[in-house]
């Protein structure tokens, strides 16, 4: 029938009931025929109808949008259908309960209140029904014949009163049996207390003035008049329609053609949106678990003034300026500028609704693209105008938006936004109280009960002369501190608004004057005296007069003392001036790289103080690596000497003849009848003491040059930093596992010998009693956490490491990493920093719980961390870590371009810097230390090695066939890996791409996996949407794979049945073939119908099991009897 009436309304035509007839009014145009022999056929049904809603003329019948219908008492809306859902997923939560708190008057006649609370209870059937469920998984609302009680609790003091009343607040609803209301009086200390709990299944926050206005009004009634209903006669009139009839009206207008052009405005406007990251202080749980805390914040009424003045000068409202502030708090935090955000909507626009209690209450979801490089004002219009279209379109049901969209569902976080903002005007609101016998009462706590729905959920009250604010927030994410900080921040914004609403989004300041203070100067405060000698070398010299007897070097069964290798280097150095002169007939000056080419060994080390020493910057290149490597490394540095052993001379001589210039080879594994006494040559700090290549993003490795003053301070101010951790002034000894071409071999040589300590060259992959040997010797080693993964292997457990202090760093590691190394050694010192920095920036001593912390800057070295616009970013958010100070490099050799973007000079305002971008995601932790996010660009660091995956792209574009590519980095089983993707118009063979690769690259650089895809995934801005990419295929994919036991053929039965599909596979995921939470709930139903008493399944257990495979598994594992034959019954044990 509403069909009819609707098709008379789509049609302008009027019917309305007058005496025994149904009149019918129309325009120009007479109805069809068609149309009118429908309205007869159906006439009795129609005028039913029009008199049951009191249609008695043309203005009623326009007036009228919701009708009440016979038989509709037991529809759910789309909102309650979600409720239950959440019910039955969370078993027992208090998420949604609404509280009210009173304190009852001396006057009260507590019979005739009980009989008011009924009166508006029969006014309001939804408050007095329960949900039932069918068979088929349906639920159905069902009136409950059950009368208004109040319960009575006694406390012994107030504050016993409070625990039992937010006991009584988080004791869960059943409502399969109970209806959605609760009362419960408290008597403490003389006074009485009433706690009335509604379930939002039945209520929302409009309703609770319908609720107190209409409990007055039949209090009043009853007080002053007796029981109208001993007449014949209700308490309270009774409604022209029920919120049953509204759920009704919901559910057709979403089948018919109405809402098509609202559900097309909301699939364009949401699609492709991203997941709001916000920095949180703990990780994501995998479950959300709802307990909250709020903080609040009241702006002066001066800014308050200003606020609503700036509203009214901009043509926008108070509600529009108030959410552009807190969009552009959630950019600050996360760095996103395409953001969503949700906002409460009472969706009570149908005239109907105003006076009926009910779930109404729904989400409008905002979208909108925070440009920094707008301003304010522009902002201001994008927000107005976002807020205008989501109301013109709000009409579609939350619950329906999340199965148009096909949000992926994640039990971790709210579907489609994860943060709420709301406005209201709280202290406008009169609650009609003034003829209860109650008033609210203030508990003074705020923690009392804030359930936290959202990860942030921010409101506003303009109810009084300044504006409240209040944040809830999920203590499951963030601390205390972390949510006022988020108020502070959103007062520096709308402070900014105020001053200057033209002013660019990015020029806007969020810091507090102390803020800036800890991050430029409490926490930055690292100056230390430089050395007494401006390169390593020389300090090394020193040392030599002072310890020239020990053990400074060993490598297997050789050792060399101080002084044995001062003049070995000594002796080569000299050999390497006396080359060059001879072969280019020149002096080898500053500056001139020298290309180390050598096998682990007493030589490495040897060769690498003769270059120091001779005035060069030695280059190491790994004998491991490809030709293709060594010839660019060899013809970018253009190094006249080579030094090399006899047992690469053959391979060297053939590679070497493709260079423009052919390098002098120089043994460094010969000896050479030179003085062995200290060169008389000065070297200055500026000069270059090495070149070491790193992963670059043009596909070719780039040089990083590292001055002597910079790696000379590093290694003395680390000296006196590791006496500082140990607590004692000794020799460093060090068992080095380092290759020499990463940048931290540095600190292995380096340190130990400026303490008189010994270096002792090994390898990860030498014998186990070897390294057991050496290692027990030593009382300082350096490891990436890739390194320990293996050593720990091979080191047996019962060898004691409690002297032995660690330094871990290269790569970020695991929590279980670092607690096995805290478990083994004396200290474990977290330490961080790029090749452009030398070696180490930060470092902290590891605490449990504390992996990705990477600590405070060390002596001579200043950290910041910045946003994209270059500002500072305030404690806990997020941004690019910029390091100035004594250890940064000249820049990159030959690479002008790239050392101009990458070493710039400081954004920040007063402080004449100059700092090197790191490209890596830090934040500031409340107690100024560094906590490590990850890379902001396409750099990772795998075992260790930091690599440009653009270099690795780069070689795969040079593969016949490749058409497009991109490599990522992933996680399986705590490991990093490489997976690559691939676009290609022919089958590309693996086998041949990983052959290309090797010939190129070096191993830690070739991809684990290769995955063929269709196209390159982007996002809306058009750039790579990395988490659109597929997981990589470790085998091969099968496609549909048909059911074989007894057990999934009957799981893929239902599965097919409830989804209306021809065929499931048992790979299947049951949300990506069109499950969703209501055919959910309707599945785990029949599957528990099928399984009998064997086993119970739980709504979150096909949020866990998402596969016929996987469910399938878990039911075998888990049910104690099998299910019951029902054909034969038998029963099998």
């Amino acid at each position: 029938m509403l069909d009819l009436i609707n098709q008379i309304k789509e049609n302008e035509l009027s019917v309305w009931v007058q005496e025994d007839a149904i009149k019918l009014a129309f325009g120009d145009e007479k109805p069809s025929d068609v149309l009118l022999a429908k309205i007869k056929e159906n006439k009795p049904g129609l005028m039913d109808i029009l008199r049951r809603n009191g249609i008695l003329s043309k203005h009623d019948f326009w007036e009228t949008e919701i009708f009440s219908l016979p038989n509709t008492g037991a529809t759910l809306s789309f909102a309650q259908e979600r409720m239950l859902f959440i019910e039955q997923f969370e078993q027992g939560t208090d998420a949604y309960h609404i509280p009210y708190t009173v304190e009852l008057s001396s006057d009260i006649q507590q019979d005739v209140l009980i009989q008011a609370f009924q009166a508006v209870v029969d006014r309001h059937p939804v408050l007095n029904s329960i949900y039932k469920q069918n068979e088929e998984g349906q639920f159905a609302l069902h009136p409950l014949d059950q009368k208004v009680c109040i319960s009575q609790q006694v406390a012994a003091d107030f504050a016993d009163f409070k625990t039992q009343l937010s006991q009584a607040i988080e004791r869960p609803f059943d409502l399969s049996t109970e209806a959605p209301m609760r009362l419960s009086q408290f008597t403490s200390e003389g006074k009485h207390y009433l706690l009335i709990l509604w379930h939002h299944i039945a209520f929302d926050g409009w309703s609770t003035d319908i609720f107190l206005r209409e409990l007055s009004q039949a209090y009043q009634t009853l007080l002053t008049q007796g029981r109208p209903s001993q007449q014949g006669q209700p308490v309270l009139p009774p409604l022209a329609i029920q919120y049953s009839d509204y759920a009704f009206w919901q559910r057709h207008q979403l089948e018919g053609k109405g809402l098509e052009s609202q559900m097309a405005f909301w699939s364009d406007t949401l699609s492709g949106c991203q997941t709001l990251e916000l920095p949180t202080d703990h990780p994501r749980p995998t479950k959300v678990n709802y307990q909250g805390r709020n903080v609040a914040l009241t702006l002066d009424s001066a800014l308050s003034e200003q606020l609503k003045t700036l509203a009214r000068d901009q043509d926008t409202t108070l509600y529009v300026v108030m959410l552009s502030g807190f969009y552009l708090t959630l950019s600050t935090l996360s760095g996103q500028g395409d953001i969503v955000v949700g906002t409460p909507s009472d969706n009570r626009h149908q005239p109907q609704t105003q006076d009926l209690i009910g779930y109404f209450a729904t989400s409008l979801v905002l979208r909108a693209q925070v440009d920094l490089a707008g301003t304010v004002s522009d902002l201001f219009k994008q927000i107005h105008t976002v807020m205008t279209n989501a109301k013109m379109n709000q009409d579609v049901p939350f619950e329906r938006l999340i199965d148009l969209l096909n949000v992926e569902r994640d039990m971790s976080r709210h579907p489609l936004f994860q943060v709420m903002f709301g406005m209201q005007s709280f202290g406008h609101q009169q609650l009609s109280q003034d003829a209860l016998p109650f008033e609210s009462v203030d508990l003074g706590d705020e923690g009392l009960y804030a359930p936290a729905k959202f990860d942030l959920n921010f409101h506003v009250d303009d109810g009084h002369g300044a504006l409240k604010l209040g944040l809830d927030y999920a203590t499951s994410l963030f601390e205390h501190t972390s949510a006022q900080r988020v108020l502070t921040i959103y007062q520096h914004i709308l402070k900014s608004f105020v001053a200057d609403s033209e002013q660019c989004l990015a020029d806007i300041d969020v810091l507090s004057e102390s803020e800036k203070t800890l991050l430029l100067r409490d926490w930055n405060t690292t100056q230390s005296p430089a050395p007494s000698m401006p390169t390593w070398h020389q300090l090394f010299e020193a040392q030599v007069q002072t310890t020239p007897n020990a053990v400074a070097l060993t490598y297997q069964d050789q050792h060399l003392t101080y002084q044995e290798l001062n003049q070995k280097a000594n002796q080569l150095a000299r050999t390497l001036r006396q080359q060059h002169v001879i072969r280019y007939e020149r002096e080898l000056t500053a500056d001139t790289p020298i290309a180390l080419y050598l096998d682990r060994s007493v030589d490495m080390v040897v060769s690498i103080l003769a270059v120091l020493k001779a005035g060069g910057a030695y280059v190491p290149v790994s004998p491991e690596y490809p030709k293709e490597r060594t010839q660019f490394i060899l013809e970018d540095t253009a190094a006249p000497l080579v030094l090399t052993q006899q047992t690469h001379l053959s391979q060297l001589d053939g590679w070497l003849s493709d260079l423009p210039q052919l390098p002098e080879l120089v043994l460094a594994d010969n000896a050479y009848p030179q003085s062995s006494e200290n060169l008389d040559l000065t070297v200055s700090g500026d000069d270059l003491a090495y070149i070491i290549y790193t992963s670059g993003t043009t596909g070719k490795p780039k040089g990083v040059m590292m001055p002597h003053s910079a790696y000379a301070d590093f290694i003395h101010q680390y000296h006196q930093s590791v006496e500082t951790l140990s607590a004692e002034a000794q020799p460093i000894s060090l068992v080095s596992l380092t290759q020499y071409t990463f940048d931290i071999f540095g600190l292995e040589y380096g340190l130990p010998l400026l303490s008189g300590g010994t270096v002792h060259l090994s390898d990860i992959h030498q014998a186990s009693e070897t390294l057991s040997e050496h290692v027990s010797k030593t009382n300082v080693l350096q490891l990436t956490p890739s390194v320990w993964s293996v050593l720990q292997v091979a080191l047996p457990e019962a060898l004691d490491l409690s002297h032995v202090t660690v330094i871990v760093g290269g790569e970020s590691g695991s929590e279980a990493i670092y607690q096995s190394l805290s478990q083994r050694f004396k200290e474990v010192i977290q330490v961080y920093g790029p090749t452009e920095a030398c070696i180490w920036s930060t470092q902290s001593r590891y605490q449990s719980g504390n992996a990705h912390i990477i600590g405070t800057p060390l002596s001579n070295e200043r950290c910041y961390v910045l946003s994209g616009n270059g500002k500072l970013c305030p404690i806990g958010v997020p941004g690019e870590l910029h390091i100035g100070g004594a250890g940064l490099a000249r820049g990159y050799l030959n690479r002008d371009t790239l050392t101009a973007e990458q070493f710039i000079d400081s954004p920040i305002e007063g402080h004449d810097e100059r700092l090197y971008k790191t490209g890596d995601w830090v934040r500031w932790r409340h107690d100024g230390q560094l906590e490590y996010i990850g890379r902001n660009d396409s750099q990772v660091k795998i075992r260790g090695y930091r690599i440009e995956l653009g270099e690795i792209e780069a070689t795969l574009m040079a593969v016949d066939g490749v058409q497009q590519t991109v490599v990522i980095d992933r996680e399986k089983e705590g490991d990093k890996y490489l997976a690559a993707y691939l676009v290609s118009d022919q089958t590309l063979s693996m086998d041949d791409l990983r052959h290309s690769l090797n010939a190129h690259l070096p191993d830690y650089m070739v991809p684990a996996t290769f995955n063929q895809i269709e196209a390159i995934p982007l996002t809306l801005n058009g750039k790579l949407d990395r988490r659109a990419l597929p997981e990589p295929e470790w085998v091969e994919s099968s496609g549909y794979v048909a059911p074989e036991s007894e057990l999934e053929i009957a799981l893929c039965d239902i599965w097919s049945q409830v989804l209306g599909l021809e065929r499931v596979g048992v790979h299947a995921s049951f949300f990506q073939i069109g499950g969703n939470s209501i055919n959910a709930i309707k599945v785990i139903s029949q599957i528990n119908r099928y399984l009998g008493h064997s086993l119970r399944l739980e709504l979150v257990n096909l949020y866990t099991t998402k596969t016929i495979a996987e469910l399938a598994a878990y039911i075998e594992e888990n049910q104690t009897v099998s299910f019951l034959d029902e054909q034969d019954n038998e029963m099998s044990i």
